[in-house]
C-alpha cells in the first residue's frame, strides 16, 4: 500500500515540477516570436468519432537567425492544458535528429500500410527546451493508420507528458518546417505584400 501511494505521490510530483517549469518557460521566453501560417495539424483521439481527429494548431518561431526554435502548439479536447502537453518546441541545434526520427517514422509507417501490420514503438528521444527532451514513436491506429507521436518528457520521465500525434502528411509537414528552420528560411516571405 505505501508503495503505491509513492508512486502515486512520485508521478505528482514530477507533473508539478513539469508544470511550474512550464509556468517559468512561458514567462521567461522575450525572444522575438513570430506566427507562421502552415497547414500542419496535431491530431487527438476523438472517443465520440473513434478516430483520429484534427485539432486546430499554431505554429511559430522565435528566436534570432541560427538560434532559433520552432514552437508547436495546439488546443486539446476539453481545452487548454496545464501540464505543458499541448507544445513540442524544435531547435535549430537538433533539427537534424529530429529530422532522422521523422525520417524513420515514415519509412515505418510506409512498410507498416504495405504489409497490413500495427505496432507500436519507440523511435527515439533527442533534446528540446531546458534541458527536457521530445520522445518521438511510431504508432499505429490500424493497419491503415500510422501516427508520429512526439512526447514532451521532463526530469527523465515521459510519464506525465500525453503525446502529440501527427499523421503522414503532419509528419511530412513538420519536416518540411525543420528543414526550413535548419536553413534559416523562417519566419519567411509576408506574402501579404504581394496583395496592394
Amino acid at each position: 500500500m505505501f508503495a503505491q501511494n509513492y508512486k502515486k505521490l512520485d508521478v505528482a510530483m514530477r507533473e508539478l515540477i513539469a508544470l511550474a517549469l512550464m509556468l517559468l518557460i512561458s514567462g521567461v521566453s522575450h525572444a522575438k516570436q513570430e506566427e507562421i501560417r502552415t497547414g500542419l495539424s496535431v491530431n487527438e483521439y476523438n472517443d465520440l468519432a473513434q478516430k483520429y481527429m484534427e485539432r486546430p494548431t499554431f505554429v511559430m518561431v522565435r528566436g534570432k537567425p541560427g538560434k532559433q526554435e520552432l514552437v508547436v502548439t495546439y488546443t486539446p479536447y476539453g481545452g487548454v492544458s496545464f501540464t505543458g502537453d499541448d507544445y513540442a518546441t524544435f531547435y535549430v541545434k537538433y533539427a537534424d535528429e529530429y529530422l532522422q526520427s521523422i525520417s524513420k517514422y515514415l519509412e515505418w509507417a510506409e512498410q507498416a500500410t504495405a504489409n497490413g501490420d500495427a505496432f507500436d514503438k519507440e523511435i527515439g528521444t533527442v533534446p528540446s527546451i531546458f534541458g527536457m527532451k521530445l520522445k518521438f514513436e511510431f504508432h499505429s491506429g490500424n493497419a491503415r493508420s500510422h501516427y508520429l507521436a512526439i512526447t514532451l518528457c521532463a526530469l527523465g520521465s515521459c510519464a506525465a507528458g500525453k503525446p502529440m500525434y501527427f499523421d503522414i502528411e503532419g509528419a511530412r509537414e513538420l519536416s518540411a518546417l525543420i528543414t526550413r528552420l535548419k536553413a534559416g528560411e523562417l519566419p519567411g516571405a509576408d506574402v501579404g505584400a504581394r496583395y496592394n
